[in-house]
């Protein structure tokens, strides 16, 4: 029985992480298909998903109020490290940064390819992570492209510090069931 609902909580958490990385996105690109209204595209409110979402965590986790309090933004924190440690995914290499129709570049919209900055499958575009596409696209030589590869991946490591830094804090505050139940999560 336990397993199963931290089977489906992790379920649950995975499939907010997408959907609050999507709903940015397209809140960013000017709501996608539908015309939004309160809340976002379609009625649909981010935070209130993630405040929802959260609650669940919080039950699940058996926390009191109080220690939600201190324990909610170390949570966050993890989070929105995770998002800033995922690059392009498979979605900007393959679709390049306008979507499927080509590379986009920079456009009106003040963002890459119309995501306003924003990767559709992770964290917000980086400096690095730009100059390494720009570099790709352009067919930039192999010695820049070296370059900008290994400033790309110092970037990614310094990133992953980071997250691992919030994790840790995190974890000092947890008890080991705690602590097993976010490792199921994918946030430890």
């Amino acid at each position: 029985m336990m397993k199963q609902s931290i089977q489906k909580l992790a379920a649950l958490s995975i499939l907010a992480l997408v959907m609050f990385g999507a709903s940015n996105a397209m809140a960013q690109r000017g709501g996608g298909r539908g015309q939004g209204g309160p809340g976002g595209p379609g009625g649909f409110d981010p935070s209130q998903f993630m405040d929802r979402m959260m609650d669940r965590m919080q039950e699940q986790l058996e926390f009191s109020d109080a220690e939600w309090k201190v324990v909610r933004p170390m949570v966050e924190d993890v989070m929105e490290k995770q998002r800033a440690t995922r690059g392009p995914g498979m979605g900007g290499m393959m679709f390049g940064r306008g979507g499927r129709g080509g590379r986009g570049g920079d456009n009106a919209t003040g963002g890459r390819g119309g995501r306003g900055g924003r990767n559709p499958f992770g964290g917000p575009d980086f400096p690095e992570q730009t100059a390494l596409q720009d570099a790709i696209e352009n067919d930039a030589s192999a010695d820049d492209l070296k370059a900008k590869l290994a400033a790309y991946k110092k970037a990614v490591a310094s990133k992953e510090a980071d997250l691992k830094k919030a994790q840790d804090k995190l974890r000092s505050v947890l008890s080991v069931k705690q602590e097993a139940q976010l490792t199921l999560f994918g946030m430890i």
